[in-house]
C-alpha cells in the first residue's frame, strides 16, 4: 500500500512540475521502467551467484551449438579462460567424433523444444575421462521459438565407479555361490557313493562270513558233544 501511495504521489509530483498529464505518465513509466531494470539486475547478480558456486557443469547453447554462456567449473575442466570458450562449439571444444556420436543427437532433439538427459562417459583435457549426467533444458521465447538450450551436467563418475565395484562385487558372490553349490553337490555325490560302498562291504562281509560262523559253531558244538566231559568250566564256554 505504502509503495502504491508513493507511486502515485510521484506522478501528482511529476505533473506539477512538468505541467501536463502526459509528462506525468512518461515519468510513471520510466520510474517503473528504471524499478524493472534494478530488480532484473539483483535478479541477476543472485543467479549469477548461485551458478558460480555450483559445481555441476552449467552452460547456455544457441541454435549453432555455440557456448554464449559458461560457469567457472568449464573452465576448470577444460584448463581455459573464460574467453577461450565463449563462441566456440562443441565440435572444437570436444572434437568432431565425440560431438557428433554423443553430444550432437541429443542437442538437436532439444532444440525441437524436447527436456532431454541421458548419461556417457566422455574424456576432458584436465580431468580427464568421467562419467557424466547430462540434462538439456530447451529456451523458449514468449512466441515458443525455441533460440537455445540450457545445460546443466553432473559429474557422477565416483558414483558410477561405486556402482561398477558393487556389481563386481554381486557377480564375484553369484560366482562364489555357485562354486560353493557345486562343491556341496559334489560333496554329496562323493558321499551316497561311499555309503553305497560301505552298504556293499557290509553286506558282503556278512553273507561271506556267514558260513565260516555256522562252520565254526557247528564244530563247537560236536567238540562239546564229543569231549565236553573232559574241559573245565572256562573251556565249555
Amino acid at each position: 500500500m505504502l509503495d502504491k501511495v508513493r507511486t502515485i504521489f510521484l506522478w501528482i509530483v511529476g505533473i506539477m512540475f512538468t505541467g501536463s498529464i502526459f509528462s506525468g505518465i512518461l515519468f510513471l513509466k520510466e520510474r517503473r521502467e528504471a524499478t524493472e531494470r534494478k530488480r532484473t539486475e539483483v535478479l541477476l547478480r543472485r543467479y549469477e551467484q548461485i551458478v558460480k558456486g555450483s559445481d555441476d557443469f552449467l552452460a547456455f547453447i544457441d541454435t549453432e551449438n555455440r557456448y554464449l554462456a559458461i560457469n567457472s567449473t568449464y573452465l576448470t575442466a577444460f584448463g581455459k579462460k573464460q574467453e577461450e570458450i565463449i563462441g566456440q562449439t562443441g565440435k572444437a571444444l570436444f572434437g568432431a567424433t565425440v560431438f557428433e556420436t554423443i553430444f550432437k543427437p541429443a542437442q538437436a532433439q532439444c532444440l525441437t523444444g524436447e527436456y532431454v538427459a541421458y548419461e556417457s562417459w566422455v574424456d576432458f583435457p584436465v580431468l580427464g575421462r568421467r562419467y557424466i549426467d547430462v540434462h538439456y533444458i530447451p529456451f523458449k521465447e514468449v512466441d515458443h521459438s525455441v533460440t537455445g538450450m540450457v545445460v546443466a551436467v553432473r559429474d557422477i563418475t565416483e558414483r558410477k565407479k561405486m556402482e561398477e565395484q558393487l556389481r563386481q562385487s554381486e557377480n564375484s558372490l553369484r560366482l562364489l555361490s555357485k562354486e560353493l553349490e557345486e562343491r556341496v553337490e559334489r560333496r554329496t555325490k562323493e558321499l551316497q557313493f561311499a555309503n553305497k560302498e560301505l552298504e556293499a562291504f557290509s553286506y558282503s562281509v556278512s553273507h561271506d562270513l556267514r558260513a565260516p560262523l555256522r562252520a565254526i559253531h557247528g564244530f563247537g558244538k560236536a567238540l562239546l558233544d564229543d569231549y565236553g566231559n573232559l574241559l573245565n568250566v572256562e573251556g565249555r564256554h
